[in-house]
């Protein structure tokens, strides 16, 4: 949640645009005026009170400061100069906000799948929907391992002696990721994708990353959008994706 609330808050570029007019006007002020003497004057006096008042409170020192300054130069245009002391302040958000944006995963297809694809666990040996008769549990078991070649095999095994199967569909595409091969991968997890049965969530959000990877990117969207407008752990993830496939 937090990672998205970031991305929800980088990607307000309305935000960024008025920041980015507001420094061009700031600085078009301070080109015609002699405002940069009078802040380096205004240093100076700071610097001046700071070491006579050295045991005064702190607030009390900017406090005095800001209201002496402005009452002995009434000509300065204020705006202009508490703007000059903001600008720096903008151009520190301005720049973490590129700082930052540079970690988050980029608009690159291949960059978004590696940043948001991992293996998926099953919740036990015996998975939700199965009667755990082998060679499908082996096929389990050698998933939960890493054994993914393997894996690949048995669920293929299992599927061609029963086509009917859908967590053996759901598993074999899930294994086709592991294993890079992609499209076989889109091709069983569509099976099982929007049925709304057993794995239908988790096949939808493989199925985006498969289609992501292979550079079926209008495909992957249409899973993403569909996983964002639905309640659930894969939600607030696949609109993530959809913000920066735009």
């Amino acid at each position: 949640m937090q990672h998205a609330t970031c991305n929800k808050q980088l990607d307000n570029d309305m935000n960024e645009d008025m920041i980015t007019k507001e420094i061009e006007d700031i600085e078009r002020e301070i080109a015609g005026t002699d405002l940069d003497a009078s802040v380096a004057e205004l240093v100076n006096d700071w610097n001046d009170r700071k070491r006579e008042n050295e045991k005064d409170p702190a607030q009390e020192e900017i406090r005095s400061f800001v209201t002496g300054s402005l009452a002995q130069k009434p000509e300065k245009p204020a705006r202009k100069l508490f703007f000059r002391y903001a600008l720096p302040a903008a151009a520190i958000i301005t720049g973490a906000i590129f700082v930052v944006r540079s970690f988050l995963p980029s608009s690159d297809p291949g960059k978004l799948f590696i940043a948001n694809y991992e293996p998926f666990k099953p919740v036990s040996e015996v998975t939700r929907g199965t009667d755990a008769a082998d060679p499908f549990t082996t096929g389990i078991e050698n998933y939960r391992n890493g054994r993914y070649e393997e894996a690949y095999s048995t669920f293929s095994e299992v599927l061609r002696n029963d086509q009917s199967s859908v967590t053996a569909h759901f598993f074999l595409g899930i294994t086709g990721i592991a294993t890079g091969d992609y499209n076989k991968a889109a091709a069983e997890l569509k099976m099982v994708a929007g049925t709304g049965g057993e794995y239908s969530k988790e096949a939808e959000w493989y199925l985006g990353l498969a289609l992501l990877r292979s550079g079926d990117i209008n495909g992957a969207k249409e899973r993403f959008v569909t996983l964002a407008q639905s309640p659930g752990y894969y939600s607030d993830r696949a609109a993530m994706i959809l913000r920066r496939l735009k």
